[in-house]
């Protein structure tokens, strides 16, 4: 379970109503009662918002998510009977929107918002079997769903905190080697993406911006800013507890990045993987990220103007066509070990004045070890 009393969960802020417009909402727990914080991320600044009340009691809250189309931060409580409701930091109540349940052994570690398909996720843990089970619950529809199921083999550390970008990626901490996992559209079970320089225990996305945001309690910590690509956490200062959920309220971002086709393997069968999150808007920030890549080399960044298919040989295709003479970006591969643990990032500002228009991308990747020593990764696009 996660520790009692904890802090930070994210927001823009129902801001007329309060006294200053906070950035992060959290919650802890104690005692079967639940209490919220808000915090101002820009000066770190924290301060109680109250014990939360309402007809329904909220005593086990498993995280935090929020909804940007209706600005509401939705919980799951697991305390009984197990509810899915929306806490009001304003009047600070807890408001039911719908009855839940899990196993006798399960109870729900962390929630997200997936803006896409407009759905409340959670992580269900089995404590017993430690199986994770992801599942989902559409307001519109009252309906639930089981999307992924995996093990976890005893003597490693399970994945926990939830978090989903511009792209619809799933995002969790946690596993062994401890790190950052992804969970990509249509996959049974989350893969290693990258380990963390630093311990944390808390994950958020701020999908307006591409920002990961990580906490570096529990309790008593620091609030870091996660680079996806390279694990590093840069330090922004102290700020308390971590233990119940860490969410940032991002502003409106529509879905406007997405992965499309599949690279080459190459030396030592890895596939390089071409990621990309945050939002493709005037004054937004897109984020790109090569992996599983060689180490040590180098791997060359194209764009164009749409989807394509054209075979480059060994197996490999160039999908984006036309091929823009300029931008081309040559990328060094950090990391160390070789064979599909080399990995880079490139983050591009969008200044506000300026118009966005269609854009596809794709990196080709130097690889001695691979048949015409190259392999090429997935396409991106950015609409």
């Amino acid at each position: 379970m996660k520790f009692a009393a904890s802090f930070l969960l994210c927001c823009s802020a129902f801001a007329s109503a309060l006294a200053a417009q906070d950035d992060a909402y959290s919650v802890s727990s104690g005692s079967g009662t639940s209490y919220l914080y808000g915090a101002e991320l820009g000066n770190l600044s924290v301060r109680s918002l109250g014990e939360i009340r309402g007809s329904h009691y909220l005593g086990n809250p498993g995280g935090l998510a929020w909804r940007a189309t209706t600005r509401e931060l939705w919980t799951y409580d697991n305390s009984d009977p197990e509810e899915i409701g929306v806490i009001d930091p304003v009047a600070m109540t807890f408001t039911r929107r719908s009855a839940a349940s899990t196993g006798n052994s399960e109870y729900v570690y962390d929630c997200a918002w997936h803006p896409a398909t407009d759905r409340f996720l959670y992580l269900r843990v089995d404590s017993s079997t430690r199986r994770r089970t992801l599942s989902s619950f559409a307001p519109t529809s009252g309906t639930f769903a089981t999307l992924a199921t995996w093990e976890t083999p005893l003597g490693v550390s399970g994945l926990g905190d939830l978090a989903i970008d511009g792209a619809g990626n799933l995002w969790f901490l946690g596993g062994a080697p401890y790190g950052l996992y992804l969970l990509e559209p249509g996959a049974s079970a989350p893969r290693w993406f990258v380990s963390l320089r630093q311990s944390a225990c808390q994950l958020t996305i701020d999908r307006s911006s591409g920002t990961f945001y990580v906490h570096t309690g529990p309790g008593n910590g620091d609030l870091g800013i996660l680079d996806p690509s390279t694990g590093g956490v840069s330090i922004r200062g102290p700020l308390l507890g971590c233990d119940y959920g860490f969410v940032v309220l991002e502003g409106s971002c529509r879905p406007s990045v997405a992965r499309f086709g599949t690279g080459c393997a190459g030396s030592g069968g890895f596939t390089p993987q071409l990621n990309i999150s945050g939002c493709y808007n005037p004054g937004g920030f897109v984020q790109l990220g090569v992996g599983e890549a060689p180490s040590g080399s180098v791997a060359l960044l194209l764009f164009g103007l749409a989807p394509a298919s054209f075979p480059v040989g060994h197996g490999c295709e160039l999908l984006i066509a036309p091929v823009f003479q300029a931008p081309q970006i040559a990328l060094p591969l950090f990391g160390t070990g070789g064979a599909g643990r080399g990995f880079t990032s490139l983050g591009l500002s969008i200044p506000a004045s300026v118009l966005t228009a269609p854009l596809v991308a794709q990196a080709f990747v130097l690889d001695v070890q691979a048949p015409g020593g190259f392999t090429v990764t997935n396409g991106v696009r950015l609409d």
